[in-house]
């Protein structure tokens, strides 16, 4: 008794077991955190000129003045990332001489205009991989852009014609740019970030302030405050999951032992039923199985990028995608190599007889 009893649950778990493997995995999506998302942001603080004019010999340098920015950024993965920045800033600055033992200030300002590309690493998750649950992110920036400023100095130490202001076109220079940064980020939420960032914009020109003195070349910072918001998918609420069911085979009925030395009744002979050719097999290809959630075939069409039609069948609860319909085997394996292809790697292959679902294919 004790053996059967253990081959009895041995039985039971191998079946579960095999209900187990058909079961469609595939269907647990992860939290995309930042990866292939777009993002869209505004960034508003000071920024800090440096350069011939931005060392003054008393009282507080006038450096610093106010910049923002719109940055349009991708993020490949999770931990790299690339962005455009379109950038507008004001330019102060002023350098001090002393005149009959009294300190004079002559001024700088200007505006500046930058585009630039840049690369973006996050370093968190280079060192742990991303958490859904992290909400705290160190990343560094690297990139080259080009500016255009026009800043116009008054030297009121000197004679003023040793600057040529008459024409305005003097004052105007562009130069290359190469930014490069650090900053941290704050998720709020699945679509909503805040930042601040620290960058040097290192100027190849050292006309920024129309004063080459000191042979080299002038730099803005840029202080940012920033918020900015993820497009694209956000990660899964819920995660739909096709839980398999046990369900035990049909119990076999043990024959009755007839008593030989009994008189037996006479049994009706019943005829034979007609003998019917068994209806060809038609296959196709399973999809995925939903038991919790509505979803048409068109969404499952467009959501695993099938290219044909969709149908859906109704199971109790359960609603089955497939996918084609094919008269013979080798065009049925075809079709699941190509939604293999397509990333859905847990499809398989149903077999029907006069429309009705009959055998999954074992592969």
């Amino acid at each position: 008794m004790k053996v059967a009893r253990s081959v009895r649950i041995v039985f039971c778990v191998g079946c579960f077991s095999v209900n187990g493997l058909v079961a469609q995995t595939y269907l647990k999506q992860p939290d995309p955190g930042f990866a292939n998302r777009w993002n869209l942001g505004i960034t508003l603080g000071p920024d800090f000129y440096y350069g011939d004019l931005a060392y003054g010999s008393s009282g507080p340098r006038r450096n610093v003045s106010l910049a923002g920015s719109l940055v349009i950024g991708y993020q490949i993965s999770n931990v790299f990332g690339a962005r455009l920045q379109l950038m507008g800033a004001w330019l102060n600055g002023s350098a001090d001489s002393i005149i009959n033992g009294e300190v004079v200030q002559n001024p700088l300002t200007g505006i500046l205009l930058e585009g630039n590309l840049q690369a973006v690493i996050n370093f968190n998750n280079i060192f742990s991989p991303y958490r859904s649950s992290r909400w705290f992110f160190l990343y560094g920036t690297a990139g080259v852009g080009y500016a255009a400023w026009y800043t116009e100095f008054s030297n009121q130490a000197y004679d003023a014609g040793t600057i040529n202001t008459n024409n305005p076109l003097n004052n105007f220079h562009t130069s290359v740019v190469f930014p490069l940064g650090i900053g941290a980020l704050f998720r709020l939420g699945d679509r909503v970030n805040a930042s601040v960032e620290y960058t040097f914009h290192l100027v190849g020109s050292d006309l920024l302030d129309q004063t080459a003195l000191r042979g080299n070349n002038d730099r803005f910072d840029y202080l940012a405050f920033g918020i900015s918001l993820n497009l694209g998918k956000g990660q899964n609420k819920k995660i739909p999951v096709y839980t398999p069911v046990y369900t035990p085979p049909p119990s076999r009925a043990r024959p009755k032992i007839l008593d030989p030395t009994l008189p037996r009744a006479e049994e009706p002979v019943a005829e034979p039923p007609p003998i019917t050719q068994p209806q060809p097999l038609t296959y196709s290809v399973q999809i995925c199985a939903y038991a919790q959630h509505i979803y048409s075939t068109e969404w499952i069409r467009k959501r695993y990028r099938v290219p044909m039609e969709v149908r859906k069948e109704q199971a109790g609860k359960m609603e089955r995608f497939l996918a084609g319909s094919c008269a013979d085997l080798g065009c049925a394996r075809k079709l699941r190599e190509q939604m293999i292809r397509l990333g859905i790697r847990d499809a398989f292959i149903v077999a029907y007889r006069n429309g009705v679902r009959d055998h999954i294919v074992k592969e």
